[in-house]
This record gives C-alpha cells, sequence and structure tokens, in this order.
C-alpha cells in the first residue's frame, strides 16, 4: 500500500478547532500509513510542516522540517541555529516548553489557510519532547525557525490557528501578495 497525498482540513472546519487526542499504540499500522501519508502530503505542498488535524485525524501528531535555505520570502530562517536545516522531524504525543521569555514576531502561513500570512509571536527558544515512529523518545533544543515551525505545528494539536495569536490585525494578515508581490 503506497502513501498517498491526503485532503486539507481548511479554517472553519471543525476538526481544526478541537485539542487532538493522544495516540495510544504508535506502533498501529494505520497510525504509521498515516504518518506516511502526512509525510507525502506535507512534502507534495512544499510546506515546512504537517499536523494530523490538518488531515481530518484528530491525533496528536506532528511532522515538521526546516530547510537550510529557501526563497520563500515568509521563511525567515536561523541559519546560526540550524546550518544544516533539520531533516522532516516525525512526532507523536509532543510537549513543549519555553527556555526563557524571549519571544519575536514574524510571518506565518498555513496548509489550512491558503493564501494568507500573519504576522505571529512566538517563543524564540524551546525544548521540545515527543516519541518517534520508532517508539524512542526525541527531546531536542530548538531556536528561532525550528522553534516557531514546532510551536505552529504545535497549535494543530491544541485546537488553535495562528491568526488566533495576531494582537493587530491591520498590517499584520492578510493575502501573501500583498506582504511579498510576485515579481519577474
Amino acid at each position: 500500500m503506497s502513501a498517498k497525498v491526503l485532503p486539507i482540513a481548511l479554517m472553519g472546519e471543525e476538526i481544526l478547532h478541537q485539542k487532538a487526542k493522544d495516540v495510544q499504540d504508535i506502533h498501529h499500522p494505520d497510525i504509521q500509513k498515516l504518518i506516511q501519508d502526512m509525510l507525502v502530503t506535507m512534502h507534495d505542498k512544499k510546506a515546512a510542516g504537517i499536523a494530523a488535524p490538518q488531515v481530518f485525524k484528530p491525533l496528536r501528531i506532528i511532522i515538521f522540517r526546516v530547510p537550510s535555505q529557501t526563497t520563500n520570502p515568509k521563511y525567515q530562517l536561523t541559519p546560526h541555529h540550524d546550518p544544516e536545516g533539520v531533516p522532516d522531524t516525525i512526532l507523536i504525543n509532543p510537549s513543549f516548553e519555553p527556555l526563557s521569555d524571549k519571544r519575536y514576531c514574524d510571518w506565518e502561513g498555513c496548509l489550512s489557510i491558503p493564501g494568507l500570512l500573519g504576522r505571529v509571536e512566538r517563543y524564540y527558544s524551546i525544548v521540545y519532547r515527543g516519541t518517534l515512529p520508532t517508539g524512542k523518545t526525541l527531546e531536542r533544543e530548538a531556536h528561532g525557525f525550528h522553534a516557531r515551525v514546532f510551536q505552529h505545528e504545535y497549535d494543530h494539536i491544541e485546537g488553535r490557528l495562528y491568526p488566533y495569536h495576531i494582537k493587530e490585525l491591520k498590517g499584520n494578515f492578510g493575502y501573501r501578495e500583498a506582504f511579498f508581490p510576485i515579481t519577474g
């Protein structure tokens, strides 16, 4: 059975506003198949991450990556923290805590809110934990863009979308082309 691209839940879908449930049996074939489908979907959509609720599954599974370089203007990479980028990271039942109160504001987009961007404040440095599909536990520090991507995906399993964090909509939320006109 090969992996397939899954449909994406769009803002307004009830599943995006519900807290996801813990995965009980990470080795179950349905969970392993879902993870493979989510990976294929994330890469097909050229996204930095995806969470199970975005593909209509109310489970605490997130996948993300950090490229080493990009031409995407909304990705403000922090290569001094992740010079090689961060490979596809699959976390089941993840958690995190901030390493300090330092926060910063930057642009975010979302597969579930196509075409729109918003400036969102996030913790700059965090430590996250979760279970890998193999059953091993991963704990990793993340800073800058890496921390931002994790927190964005974590919000999905908590039933939150990035616009909930935007303090002032004017100038901070709108269509991508309005903020980053396509040239050439």
